[in-house]
Formats: structure tokens, C-alpha cells, sequence
């Protein structure tokens, strides 16, 4: 409905003013009426002038004809969400019905209730969302064996939608896939940005399993023969099944190697280790395995596997540091301990003197069947650059790199390009293990690194584990739950780490450091680069991690965990060992039966003549298949095998031209079922009111057709209040031309009268 409104061009107060005087003018004008005009004739005159001064003030006031703009045609979108996830087959429902049987019926009605103020969509969501008709919903089977939260929210937003949208969920709140809740809090914020209100219903109680859950906090770990390694296993109890726990370990001859029985708190998790030695290098096989009880949900997940690969050369590291620090010293003493590491460290002293330390493995045989590692160390001082760095012949006898802080004097131009080189082509991995390694980062350097550094105040921050890093084993080992690193001594910088660049991994960040929205500190970072690996961990004095009192030390130091691992890691997942061609590598030891197996061929440049090999799959001594690699985007040498979705099985892979004995042309996996939806089945009511309250949504106890009506009428008056166009009235031609010929037509009669 159109109004009229006055938005005065000039202040009221004047606007009086003038109209006062005016009239106060207009009256003495009339009064005083010339004698050879008639009564008649002035009366015209004086009417005609008092309709235009009305005009002009008028005009003054600028009225306005206001009407309220129409809203986009059509109707807004509803979609309604239901989870067909494995968990919502949980029957705790009235009348015995299964969450999903609940969650259907009340979407199908729901559909026909809104149909009128709504387009509704029904999509129902696991891994993936699908879109389904009411009369489809009945007949679906909650099967999907993940509830991803966010990818559901995400593939339901229409950004061209003007009339308005919201998203309706009904589910149980259970959210397990990749990347955790973060992923869920960016949807979420998304959904807020775009004006998507998300409404929540709960589906479901606090409904248990009882079930006993056996994994390895590593799955994969590399040893020098002889070695002792520890293969460390945890066992969740899911309820009150039992107050102890047998567990098994078998080589791969099915042997029982060791027996060991521990204690299960209820609701809690327990750990026992093993220790394993190998005389000779290859690849190994192990499987621990717990004894199942009667009363558990499945006995799929009461086995796991440990791959053990043995080698008979060390891994080689180099350490440059510009100047003594406690931490290069305490990271010499970790290297020492590990029998599978070989060190070189060169310390800067001064400008034209190093210091170099040398850590060499011999071995004394002491029986047949079990060499016995021990320590050759060497110091010496040097006079200038240390040998290594002068040759990329030399250089490549290394398989990573570890730089301090004020490295200049050793990363010069040729060294720089030699270094590239060595990780690009060679597959070394570069470790600058306190911050930047040199005061300002050259363009040659700063393309290697995961971040930028700026200069600011020395600061102290604490690490905590990022969900990148908690699915990472070698960091994600040494921290006994998610807050343990948070809780350690801080760290030290004077160089705050940027944005990470776009390829980069952030496996560590300073919790309540963000820089900006949306953005994190860095801590531990990595990138590949080629071949290689480049790693940034940021702070120093970390060698207090060291000294740690009782209550934060693990069964095994966490320094050493951390560093240890990071070796292991980097040699494991990263390029080609000294004089190899070729390795099959894969960074995980099992998959999902529902997700696509794979595995990593490293070729060394220029090392194959022919074709590439072709890779072989076995399947308890059958062939499954034979695979061709395929080359991972333009990096030299780097080439996936996917081998798609497997049955549930032990697997083997070996390059098929290459010696089966030798143990870097084969990789062992298993394929396993997930059993996360069968047995995590306590419904999420705080996640799912978390992404209402964050959407400016609204999270339903009962949900009805009116409530949602009204809810979003409510959203969309607070987001998209009602919207007026205003003309002006006076601007236009007519009005202006009608002043003119007033005054016109007053002056006309006034000339007839014998009046200037």
C-alpha cells in the first residue's frame, strides 16, 4: 500500500519561516490592489499567486509516495535432511521403531505439511547426500557406514535461491568422517554467511554398545636389524564386558610370538606393549589380536595389523646449526639412543671455526642369530664449510636434512640449488626444526618452505595437535590424548609463522594464536616438494619436553617419541633411500572396506629404461590383479596405484619386475570393515544444537510444520526486513511547469489590467 511522506528539503524550522513570510507578504500585496483593476481581476491574480507559493512550499517539504517492494516470486527452499547413516538403525524409538523409521515418517510429513508456504526438497545423507521422494523414504536402509555432517550441509545450499532457504536436519548427531567437527563449525559458517538458518532435531538417546576395540598406536614402523621396536597396542572398552583382556601376538606364519593379558577399566582404554627384534632386513608381518568375549557387538574389530620393515643401512641425517644452542644438543643425544640413525651435526662457533660430530653404527656379532649395535663418536674441529654440502654426491648419502636457526653461512647460492635438487629429485626431506632457519628467507629458500615468517616480539606459545596431526602416527603417538602437547613447557619465538602456503599440512597449531578469522598459528607444518618432504617446527626449547615430571612423561619419553618418529616418518612416507631405484610405499596400513586402497611407486629419474613396472595385488596367496601406476599430477617420480574398493582381507602388493625379497618393492595392508556407526551410537544432541545456535537457526524438541513456519518468518524478518521504494512526487515535469504557468497566468492578468 502506497503513503505519502515529507522529507523536508530545507530545516522545518525555516520552512515556517518562509511560509509565514510569504503568506504575510502575499496578504499585504492583496490588500493593496491597484484602482484600475477590477475586484474580480485581483481576486484571479492574487488566487493564482497563492496557488503557486503553496506549490513551491510544497515542494520545499519534498513529498514523498513510499510503497513497500514485493518480495522475489515464488516460494522459499526447505530441505529436509535425514540421516540413513548405520547408526540410525538403532530401534530406542517409541514403538520400537529405529531412529530412522522416526526420522522418515516425520519428513514425510513434514513434506506435506510445508508444501504450501515452502518448495520442500527431501534428501536423506551418509557419506554423500541423495535427493528422495516421500514415497521412497519408507523403503531406504539406514546403511551408510559414515555421517558426514558437513558435506550433508554443504551439497544442500543454493546460493541462487532469493526467495530465502533453511535446512531442516533430522539426525542422531553422530558426525565421523574425515576432518572432524572443524569441518562441520566451516559449514555451519557458511550456511550463516549465505542467510540458510539450519533447524535440528535429535534422533535418538544415549543408546551404549558393549564391544571391545583393539588398535596400534602404529601401524608401520621402520628398525635397524637387531633393533628392539615396540609395537604398542590400545584396547577401548565400550561398557562393562569384562575387567581384563587377553591379547595375542602372531608373526605372519600365524605363530603365537607373545601373550599378554591386561587390566579394562568400564568405559576406558588400556594399553599393553611388545617388542619386536628382526636379524635381517625385509618386510614383516605381524597381527595382535584379542581374545572375543560372547556379549560383544563384533568381533571385526578385535584384530589388527603391525608391518615392521627392517633395513641394514641406518638412516643418515645431517644437522647444520649457526651457533650452539641447547636444543641442537638435546636432539644429538635423541639421535644417539636410536640404533636406526647415523648423524653428522656441524656447529657454527665462529665465522671461521665448526664443530663437527660424527655418530657412526658398527656392529659386534655377539651370537649368530642377533647383532648388537654400537656407537662410533667422532669430534672434530673445522677451519671451514664442512665436506658434505660441497658435491650433490656427497649430499645425497643423506636422507634428511635438520637446520637450526642462523644457517646462512652453510645454505650459500650452489648449496641452496643443491639442496633443491636433493629433495625434488633424491626424495630428501628437509627438517628447520626452530622456525626460520636464517633471518630473511631468499626467494630461492622461501619456495621450499609450508609458511612465511614475519619478525615480531619474542612470544611463548604451547602446540596443540591439529586433526591432521591426530591421524599423523609418529606426532600423534607420543601424545597420550589431544590436550597432552597443549599441557607441555611453551615454546619460544621471535618469528611469527604466516598463513601456510596452499600445499602445506598443518599437523600443530598455538591454540588461541589466529591471526585472523578463520586462521591458525602454525607449529608443525609440512609440504612435499617433489620427491621430498619439507618440514617447519616452530619455537625454541623444546629440549625441556625432556625433563618432563612423572604425570606428563609417557612409558616412552615424549622428546624422544617425537623426534624419533619424525625420522622414521619422514624416511618411511618420503623419497628413495641412497642407491635405491625404485620403493612401493603406502602411508596406511589399512583401509575401509568402502574406501579405495592405495599405494605410492617412488622411481628414481632416469633409473628405468623401459615402461614403468606394473604392480601386482595378492590376496592370501592368490592374485587379485595387476595394477599400472599412474603419475601423481607433475611431480618427477611419483606415481599412484589405486587398487579401488577390496573385500575385507590381507593384502600384498609387489612391483613385478623387481626382486620379491627385496623388501621396498612390496607393501602389506588389510582391508577391514567400520564398525564407527555400529558402535559409537550415543546420540550428538550438542553438535547438532552447535551448528543451530552458529547458523542463527533454532534447535526443536518437538518439531511441527507451524513452528518451523514461524521460525523462519521470524529469520527472515531479522535478516531481510521489509524493504520500501520511495519516489519523489514533485520531481516532474508537469508539477515544475504548473509553478511557471501560475505565476505566468498571474502576470498575464495583471498586464490585461494595464499592471507591469
Amino acid at each position: 500500500m502506497t503513503s505519502l511522506q515529507f522529507q523536508p528539503l530545507i530545516p522545518l524550522a525555516l520552512w515556517l519561516a518562509l511560509a509565514a513570510g510569504g503568506l504575510v507578504v502575499l496578504a499585504w500585496y492583496g490588500a493593496r490592489r491597484p484602482a484600475q483593476i477590477s475586484r474580480r481581476r485581483w481576486l484571479g491574480v492574487m488566487t493564482l499567486a497563492g496557488i503557486a507559493l503553496a506549490l513551491v512550499l510544497a515542494i520545499l517539504l519534498n513529498p514523498m509516495a513510499v510503497s513497500p517492494v514485493p518480495p522475489p516470486a515464488g516460494k522459499p527452499l526447505l530441505t529436509i535432511l535425514v540421516d540413513r547413516s548405520a547408526s540410525m538403525a538403532v530401534a530406542d524409538q517409541p514403538d520400537g521403531r529405529s531412529r530412522f523409521q522416526a526420522a522418515a515418517a516425520l519428513a514425510a510429513k513434514l513434506h506435506g505439511e510445508l508444501s504450501r508456504p515452502f518448495d520442500v526438497e527431501l534428501r536423506t545423507f551418509a557419506d554423500t547426500t541423495t535427493s528422495v521422494s516421500a514415497s521412497q523414504l519408507p523403503s531406504l536402509k539406514p546403511a551408510g557406514q559414515v555421517t558426514n555432517l558437513a558435506n550433508a550441509i554443504a551439497e544442500s545450499l543454493d546460493g541462487n535461491r532469493e526467495q530465502g532457504q533453511a535446512l531442516l536436519v533430522l539426525s542422531d548427531g553422530v558426525h565421523n568422517a574425515a576432518g572432524g567437527v572443524a569441518h562441520v563449525t566451516e559449514a555451519v559458517q557458511t550456511s550463516r554467511a549465505m542467510s540458510v538458518p539450519i533447524f535440528a532435531s535429535a534422533i535418538g538417546g544415549q543408546t551404549s554398545t558393549d564391544d571391545l576395540d583393539l588398535s596400534l598406536v602404529r601401524q608401520q614402523e621402520l628398525a635397524f636389524v637387531g633393533q628392539k621396536t615396540s609395537l604398542r597396542a590400545t584396547v577401548k572398552q565400550r561398557g562393562r564386558l569384562a575387567a581384563e583382556a587377553n591379547l595375542e601376538l602372531l608373526d605372519e606364519a600365524g605363530r603365537t610370538v607373545e601373550q599378554k593379558s591386561i587390566k579394562l577399566p568400564p568405559d576406558g582404554e588400556a594399553q599393553a606393549d611388545f617388542y619386536l627384534t628382526q636379524p635381517s632386513p625385509g618386510l614383516h608381518r605381524y597381527q595382535v589380536r584379542l581374545a572375543p568375549l560372547p556379549r560383544e557387538a563384533t568381533a571385526g574389530n578385535n584384530t589388527s595389523t603391525f608391518l615392521l620393515r627392517t633395513v641394514d643401512r641406518p638412516i643418515r641425517v645431517l644437522l647444520l646449526e649457526g651457533k650452539p644452542y641447547w636444543d641442537a644438543k638435546f636432539l644429538m643425544r635423541t639421535i644417539a639412543h636410536d640404533d636406526a640413525l647415523e648423524l653428522d651435526a656441524v656447529i657454527r662457533v665462529a665465522d671461521d671455526r665448526f664443530i663437527q660430530r660424527t655418530l657412526r653404527l658398527a656392529t659386534d656379532v655377539d651370537s649368530p642369530a642377533m647383532p648388537k649395535a654400537r656407537r662410533q663418536d667422532v669430534t672434530e674441529v673445522l677451519q671451514e664449510q664442512p665436506a658434505m654440502l660441497a658435491t650433490s654426491e656427497k649430499l645425497s648419502e643423506y636422507q634428511i636434512v635438520v637446520l637450526g636457526r642462523e644457517a646462512e653461512s652453510f645454505l650459500t647460492e650452489p648449496v641452496l640449488d643443491r639442496l633443491r635438487t636433493w629433495i625434488s629429485r633424491d626424495g630428501g626431506s628437509l627438517v628447520c626444526f626452530r622456525g626460520p632457519p636464517v633471518a630473511k628467507l631468499n626467494k630461492q629458500l622461501a619456495r621450499l618452505m609450508p609458511v612465511r615468517w614475519t619478525a615480531s616480539p619474542e612470544s611463548r606459545f604451547r602446540m596443540q595437535l591439529t586433526s591432521r596431526g591426530r591421524d599423523l602416527s609418529w606426532i600423534a603417538a607420543a601424545s597420550p590424548s589431544a590436550d597432552a602437547l597443549a599441557a607441555l613447557p611453551s615454546l619460544a619465538t621471535s618469528a611469527r609463522p604466516q598463513q601456510p602456503t596452499p600445499l602445506a599440512v598443518v599437523v600443530a597449531q598455538a591454540p588461541g594464536q589466529a591471526q585472523a578469522p578463520g586462521q591458525v598459528q602454525p607449529v608443525v607444518s609440512y609440504q612435499p616438494y617433489g620427491l621430498g618432504r619439507v618440514v617447519a617446527i616452530e619455537g625454541a626449547g623444546m629440549w625441556r619436553w625432556a625433563f618432563l615430571s612423572s604425570e606428563h612423561q609417557q612409558v616412552e619419553p615424549i622428546y624422544d617419541a617425537l623426534w624419533q618418529g619424525l625420522m622414521r616418518w619422514l624416511v618411511s612416507g618420503g623419497g628413495l633411500a641412497p642407491g635405491q631405484t625404485l620403493a612401493l610405499r603406502t602411508e596406511n596400513a589399512s583401509f575401509f572396506s568402502e574406501e579405495s586402497a592405495f599405494a605410492t611407486l617412488l622411481v628414481r629419474e632416469g633409473a628405468l629404461s623401459g615402461d614403468l613396472p606394473r604392480v601386482e595385488l595378492q590376496r592370501q596367496e592368490a592374485t587379485v590383479g595387476s595394477f599400472a601406476p599412474v603419475a601423481v599430477g607433475d611431480e618427477p617420480g611419483v606415481y599412484r596405484v589405486s587398487f579401488g574398493p577390496l573385500p575385507e582381507g590381507a593384502y600384498q602388493a609387489t612391483v613385478a619386475d623387481a626382486a620379491v625379497s627385496h623388501s621396498e618393492a612390496k607393501v602389506a595392508f588389510d582391508v577391514r570393515p567400520n564398525f564407527t556407526e555400529q558402535l559409537d551410537t550415543a546420540a550428538r544432541p550438542d553438535l547438532l544444537r552447535q551448528m543451530a545456535e552458529k547458523s542463527a537457526g533454532a534447535m526443536l524438541d518437538e518439531v511441527t510444520a507451524s513452528e518451523i513456519e514461524r521460525l523462519f518468518q521470524a529469520h527472515l524478518a531479522r535478516v531481510r526486513p521489509l524493504q520500501f521504494r520511495e519516489v519523489t512526487i514533485w520531481d516532474r515535469w508537469w508539477i515544475l511547469g504548473l509553478v511557471v504557468g501560475l505565476w505566468g497566468a498571474a502576470w498575464a492578468l495583471r498586464r490585461q489590467s494595464g499592471l507591469i
